[in-house]
């Protein structure tokens, strides 16, 4: 935590790093003048230095570190953490990474296609099942998985299908999210599984004047009840 904040910093401030060490007037004089315009652009933008922490690094050989603003101040990095675990899952996993979402059988398939067994539903991660990808249909990745199924034979199943998270573990909200923030779509629970985003869209639509509205939920029943007090 101590160190996010400052290489977000780096990375979120292109602006900044315009150093040239063989610039004539010398390499004082250069990190001096981008003190000075970092300076001025954080009190031109009403920011609070003893709140924020900045780390301006030269590109290339040496990595010489060209301006600092209080690097070790431990910082809440709040939503803009997220950029820390892009990097993160691009130098563990790779750019190539595919989240593979895998759809099994356990048990024997008869000749007529009866699955004597589960089907269970592998997840790894994958955050776009749901109508992100696909002209908001939540309903995409569910009938690709089903027409796999189909393909491969199954006609019927007697058991049950079977949700798997994969390696994540259990804790779907972080312990420091706010009650705001589990109010936000953005602040659904996080699993190795999760189906549209995590969330129930409900579509309202106006009534006569003064009648009641008209609430559906667009992915379908689930487990919970609804009532609609709209007019």
């Amino acid at each position: 935590m101590r160190r996010a904040l400052p290489f977000l910093l780096l990375l979120l401030l292109p602006w900044a790093v315009h150093v040239r060490p063989a610039e004539a007037r010398g390499g004082a004089a250069v990190v001096e003048s981008l003190e000075r315009r970092i300076t001025q652009r954080l009190r031109t933008a009403g920011v609070d230095t003893s709140r924020c922490g900045l780390v301006v690094i030269e590109r290339g050989p040496g990595r010489r570190v060209a301006y600092t603003l209080n690097p070790a101040t431990p910082l809440v990095p709040a939503s803009a953490a997220k950029v820390l675990t892009a990097a993160a899952a691009l130098d563990l996993l790779g750019p190539s990474h595919v989240f593979r979402t895998r759809l099994t059988a356990r048990g024997n398939l008869t000749d007529d296609g009866v699955l004597q067994g589960d089907l269970v539903l592998h997840g790894a991660g994958d955050p776009s099942i749901s109508g992100r990808f696909f002209d908001g249909d939540a309903y995409a990745v569910p009938r690709r998985l089903a027409r796999a199924a189909a393909e491969a034979g199954v006609r019927r199943v007697t058991g049950a299908l079977v949700l798997d998270h994969g390696g994540f573990d259990r804790d779907y909200v972080h312990a420091d999210w706010t009650a705001a923030d589990k109010r936000r779509w953005y602040g659904a629970g996080v699993a190795g599984l999760a189906f549209n985003d995590g969330c129930i869209d409900v579509e309202v639509e106006g009534g006569a004047r003064a009648g009641a509205a008209t609430v559906r939920l667009a992915a379908g029943r689930g487990p919970w009840r609804m009532e609609n007090g709209i007019r």
